[in-house]
């Protein structure tokens, strides 16, 4: 293998010449990889969704959706569904026959409703969506 993805000291270090996207998602970026270089925020392979709330929450440019994607990601969480995600909308919308302008209309509520029959399972829920509407 000769590409690593870089370390959280190089983010720390570099990383405003590198990512791209709005100024406040590269602070937030850059701060919590300092973090991590340094050791003041440590996530652990015991961590919860719940740790994880108290332990990312409080960082600036850090949401719910911020959490609820790392725990899945990161913690292998199987029940977390994102309602507040556009192509998490954008796929249930297609699914059920909608234009995407349409779909775009579908609020958080009707999406949180319709993902409670999943549960513990919706984040598998979540990638499906995200999968159909990265086809369309």
């Amino acid at each position: 293998m000769s590409h690593f993805f870089p370390s959280s000291q190089e983010i720390a270090v570099n990383g405003r010449q590198i990512l791209r996207g709005p100024q406040r998602r590269i602070d937030s970026i850059v701060a919590v990889a300092g973090m991590l270089s340094e050791g003041s925020l440590r996530l652990e392979p015991d961590d919860t969704q719940e740790t994880l709330v108290q332990k990312l929450l409080p960082i600036p440019g850090i949401g719910p959706w911020t959490v609820g994607y790392l725990a899945m990601r990161i913690l292998g969480s199987s029940d977390i569904f994102l309602p507040s995600d556009a192509a998490v909308r954008n796929g249930y919308g297609l699914l059920r026959g909608d234009s995407l302008a349409q779909a775009r209309t579908i609020k958080a509520t009707e999406l949180g409703r319709m993902a409670e029959p999943f549960q513990p399972w919706r984040s598998y829920l979540t990638l499906h969506l995200w999968r159909v509407s990265g086809e369309k």
